[in-house]
């Protein structure tokens, strides 16, 4: 069998590392592991991820793309009412705080917003991922409100 050999990471899609020599017995080795890979003639797959079909199954490659997510401020006052939104997600955008997903976008809405009322001690990191993207972070920074002054 001709080509070379392309391991990927199933929730990416990102090739972690090839193989030279596509042989039958490597093939079996990797179906037997139940590792995800493709074979492929391409000499240079940098900067690229595999394509997957509905069922699950390799059938090409595509460049790896970058949401282009803006956010509306850089800090956030921590009492549950300040919020702060990021816009310009890709539909199928998982989204997580401190490393726990807690949403994912769709066709009709691109936007997440939230307060930090919760997180007001952590500064915490909002994560964008999505297959065939590269992983975006932002760091939040959470401020205490302004407390009213007595005279």
């Amino acid at each position: 069998m001709a080509g070379n050999i392309y391991v990927y990471d199933r929730s990416t899609g990102f090739i972690l590392y090839s193989v030279d020599g596509a042989t039958p017995q490597r093939i079996q080795n990797l179906k037997k592991r139940n590792i995800p890979f493709i074979v492929s003639n391409r000499a240079s797959l940098l900067n690229q991820y595999v394509v997957t079909s509905n069922t699950g199954e390799a059938i090409g490659f595509d460049d790896i793309k970058t949401q282009n997510i803006v956010k509306d401020k850089e800090g956030i006052f921590a009492d549950g009412h300040d919020t702060i939104t990021f816009t310009g997600l890709a539909a199928g955008t998982n989204v997580s705080i401190n490393k726990h997903q807690v949403w994912t976008s769709n066709s009709t809405d691109t936007s997440f917003s939230f307060t930090v009322n919760g997180y007001s001690t952590t500064n915490p990191t909002v994560e964008f991922n999505r297959y065939g993207y590269r992983k975006q972070q932002f760091q939040i920074i959470t401020m205490m409100p302004p407390q009213p002054t007595y005279e």
